[in-house]
């Protein structure tokens, strides 16, 4: 098969020649967010203050086999080399076939080593804790490096394969398919709402009307996480996979006037669940409920294999699947670098801040020394 060597490009202007097998790439792994468009948008509105680009293309001879979009983040100490956008995405691994993902891994370490920059650590966020290709570089290498498991949580999922919409709902409850039959009826046939998905002319007012919705929502529950510059980065993807035909950006209106707006992709065979709002005026309605039941029968329509609703097992994604799959975050820091036992230390206080959470006053001291401690990342 032969080995496989990376060039580590560190010059978004020389990204040009390689992003169409990069694109395809991604989308056989069915992830935005390794896609090069989840690289610029992120780029060009956060990254460019707080990182260098060190994308690593990988090749096979002179075929590109894989790529991993990497940037080395400056935001604090120490320096870390991760995944391009980590801050605001939601899955990770290399732009490769799972079958090349561990070679292409170890050929980026090894430039990464040859360039001097081994002394970084690096940060691999949500990953799917099952895979290989973060773990095997560390199992012939032990004595250069060290590996440090953390941050584990879960991600739930539909799997739509071989499924209608009726097959679906038969999977459920019956408490579940009577509301989502009712809403459906409320919404739709009583009610008069429509659903509308954005296009290139309405992306932009459309992003902008999510947002607003979202934080209306957010409003009374600690407020948004996403602050102006993840937004631009956002309204930057969301434009470009609006010309990929990715965007699934979905408005439910009443007489014209947005209640409650979905935000989600699809990208190869998988539908993603990213962000939502609604006018909490409207909340008793289930508008959220709805639209996201509404978003499934749109993916099993559409022929997904899968509906992704991304990190996070909240209660409300509960009702709509039982599937979920262990997310994590992998650290590979140098055996005999100090950084080492502050990762270590860090990983224990994680634990015990995740045991404390119940304590509102413990949970805000563990929260207050999360954000100085090394792996935290402010873009």
């Amino acid at each position: 098969m032969g080995i496989l060597s990376a060039e580590l490009i560190t010059d978004v202007s020389r990204l040009a020649p390689f992003e169409d097998r990069w694109r395809e790439l991604a989308v056989q792994r069915s992830n935005a967010f390794v896609t090069p468009e989840w690289f610029h948008g992120w780029w060009e509105h956060q990254g460019h203050d707080s990182s260098t680009p060190l994308v690593s293309v990988v090749r096979r001879e002179d075929e590109v086999v894989g790529v991993m979009p990497l940037v080395v983040d400056r935001s604090s100490r120490p320096r870390a080399i991760r995944f391009a956008g980590a801050s605001i995405g939601d899955r990770f691994h290399p732009a490769a076939a799972r079958d090349d993902e561990v070679e292409v891994t170890e050929a980026t370490i090894r430039a990464i080593e040859s360039g001097g920059l081994g002394r970084n650590m690096l940060l691999f966020e949500r990953t799917d804790a099952g895979a290989s290709w973060w773990r095997t570089p560390c199992e012939g290498n032990s004595r250069r490096r060290t590996l440090v498991e953390q941050q584990r949580t879960g991600v739930p999922y539909v799997d739509l394969r071989g499924l209608d919409w009726d097959g679906y709902l038969a999977c459920r409850s019956q408490k579940f398919r009577k509301r989502v039959r009712g809403v459906y009826r409320h919404l739709i046939d009583e009610r008069g709402m429509t659903l509308r998905a954005a296009d290139p002319a309405t992306v932009a007012t459309d992003l902008a009307e999510l947002f607003r919705l979202h934080d209306l929502r957010r409003k009374g529950l600690g407020g948004s996480s996403l602050d102006a510059a993840s937004r631009r980065s956002l309204q930057a993807f969301g434009v470009a996979a609006c010309k990929r035909g990715w965007l699934r950006l979905i408005a439910l209106e009443s007489d014209g006037r947005q209640v409650a707006s979905f935000l989600g992709w699809r990208v190869g065979d998988s539908f993603a669940s990213y962000q939502g709002g609604f006018d909490p005026a409207w909340a008793k309605l289930g508008l959220g409920f709805a639209l996201e039941a509404m978003t499934i029968r749109q993916a099993i329509e559409e022929g997904a294999a899968e509906y992704d609703f991304l990190l996070g097992t909240e209660d409300w994604k509960r009702r709509f699947t039982n599937l979920t799959r262990p997310s994590q975050t992998a650290i590979l820091v140098g055996t005999r670098d100090p950084v080492r036992l502050l990762v270590a230390g860090e990983t224990g206080l994680r634990r015990v801040g995740a045991g404390l959470s119940r304590w509102p006053a413990v949970g805000r001291l563990v929260r207050a020394l999360h954000s100085v401690i090394p792996t935290v990342r402010r873009a």
